[in-house]
């Protein structure tokens, strides 16, 4: 071919149309990109701002709230002051497999009652176990129950023993390590308490048998102790086993007050012990630590010290339509963990202010923040916990105490005038300085008559007033929530045959 012919098939992609065009698309290759790139570091700096202003919030309305400066600024217990240490040993000091009802070992008990021609059945033993641990107040129990319950007592009494030296220990605090994602923080020590209440509910069924009315009263004290020894413990699972001792002990005290009549003495000091328990910020000092907790779990992520694999592992527990989250790859979401953060972070500061309000303003706050759990970003709403529900049962707690104070002065007033009073009112201002507040209606707790004696509630969370007709289920429909107290005649009834 001709050098002529090769000029003239040359390829066309110098001609200007060809370059205008390339030029245009490269040009606006670059624009798309630096808009990318101008929205990237847009929402970058948004997110960043964003998680500034909620630590800052965190800063104004509550200093000192990370949960490395909650963890130093809690009271350094020495040893012989620290109730917790004092239940650890006494744990250490129990003897094995006990009690038996736990273990359901019957046929180990059986061998030990042979010579006592007594035998012990599988269902005898579950029924003392259920009777023990939802007693009917007045009702004694049968002679072989009480034969169970004080063989073992006195099996563990050097452990017992150990373990009433938190009667003169007010405070306790037992020793946590935090993992680096804050999440998976064990707390072996809070079932080990939770068992430790319950000896010491053992002993005052025991003793308000046996009648010795101020030791049972005082077992009842040992049981609000074991829940002192968690003390300032900053975790919501912690609130809520302090609560659920709490319920234990006020339980234990309706049972005493049933079976017998202890002296005023022993009824003033009780109720001067509750009304000291009522002030402790429990839902305060879980929520403050639950924050602190959850945005550690957040700063790890965002600091990468662990995958969102990991992190998906953790919550097992979150609804199945965010559990794929966490395998999404990081490269899409790791700016957005500032956000995440950010807004997870200003949800639990609302929770915490919710916390710091006084019970009786709580109730509708805390419906709305339990409705903004939606609105969170999708990782927020997996690592949100349940604040409202805390809340819900922290209410409860509340008005237990509440009844339980009142139901301690009904007691005194109708030792002291030999009659129930007609209303609540009587009670101030020798017993009461005012009626305590129903949290769930606003108006005073009630005073209610029952054929055996009288009741002392609250309407319950349905806020509807049932005449008194208390169950221990606080949302039983038809139901009230308190306690009761038995008129004399009625305490210590026999047991109903084959009970």
């Amino acid at each position: 071919m001709h050098e002529t012919e090769v000029l003239a098939h040359r390829p066309d992609a110098a001609s200007p149309a060809r370059r205008r065009k390339r030029i245009f698309w490269i040009g606006a290759l670059l624009l798309l990109l630096v808009a990318l790139l101008s929205s990237v570091s847009y929402w970058l700096w948004i997110w960043e701002k964003s998680l500034h202003d909620a630590i800052a919030e965190a800063d104004r309305l509550d200093p000192g709230w990370r949960i490395e400066e909650l963890e130093a600024n809690r009271a350094v217990l020495p040893g012989d002051q620290n109730s917790a240490l004092a239940l650890m040993a006494a744990r250490q000091a129990m003897p094995t497999q006990w009690p038996i009802w736990e273990y359901q070992l019957a046929a180990m008990y059986q061998a030990q009652l042979k010579s006592q021609s007594m035998k012990l059945e599988d269902e005898d033993l579950d029924a003392f176990e259920k009777r023990l641990h939802n007693p009917d107040p007045p009702v004694l129990l049968s002679q072989r129950h009480l034969k169970i319950l004080r063989d073992e007592l006195t099996r563990a009494a050097p452990a017992l023993a150990e373990a009433h030296k938190i009667l003169a220990l007010p405070h306790g605090r037992y020793p946590i390590t935090y993992t680096k994602d804050y999440i998976s923080t064990p707390l072996p020590y809070i079932q080990d308490a939770r068992s430790c209440a319950n000896w010491f509910a053992y002993e005052a069924t025991l003793r308000a048998q046996d009648q010795d009315l101020a030791g049972a009263l005082t077992s009842c004290r040992g049981i609000f102790s074991v829940s002192r020894s968690i003390g300032d413990e900053p975790n919501l699972i912690s609130t809520l086993v302090r609560i659920a001792i709490r319920q234990l002990a006020l339980r234990r005290i309706e049972q005493a007050l049933a079976l017998g009549q202890p002296t005023e003495g022993s009824l003033a000091a009780l109720q001067r012990f509750l009304e000291d328990e009522e002030k402790e910020p429990l839902f305060l000092i879980g929520m403050r630590g639950e924050r602190a907790l959850m945005d550690g779990t957040m700063q790890a992520v965002q600091n990468g010290d662990i995958t969102f694999a990991q992190l998906s592992k953790l919550l097992q527990d979150a609804p199945s339509d965010l559990r794929a989250f966490p395998h999404l790859q990081t490269v899409l979401v790791t700016g957005s963990i500032r956000n995440q953060r950010a807004a997870l972070l200003r949800w639990m500061n609302r929770a915490v202010e919710i916390a710091k309000l006084s019970p009786e303003e709580q109730k509708t706050p805390l419906k709305e923040l339990e409705a903004s759990a939606k609105d969170l970003p999708v990782l927020g709403r997996m690592l949100a916990p349940a604040c409202a529900h805390v809340g819900y049962a922290w209410s409860r707690d509340q008005v237990s105490m509440r009844c339980a104070i009142t139901l301690v002065a009904v007691e005194r007033y109708r030792q002291a005038h030999g009659r129930w009073p007609q209303a609540l009112s009587d009670l101030v201002p020798q017993y009461l300085p005012k009626v305590p507040i129903d949290l769930y209606d606003g108006s005073p707790l009630r005073l209610g008559r029952f054929t055996d004696g009288v009741v002392v509630y609250s309407v319950g969370e349905d806020g509807i007033d049932n005449g008194g007709n208390v169950d221990e289920n606080p949302r039983k429909p038809g139901t009230d929530w308190g306690y009761r107290l038995w008129d004399v005649a009625r305490r210590r009834q026999r047991p109903k045959e084959g009970k």
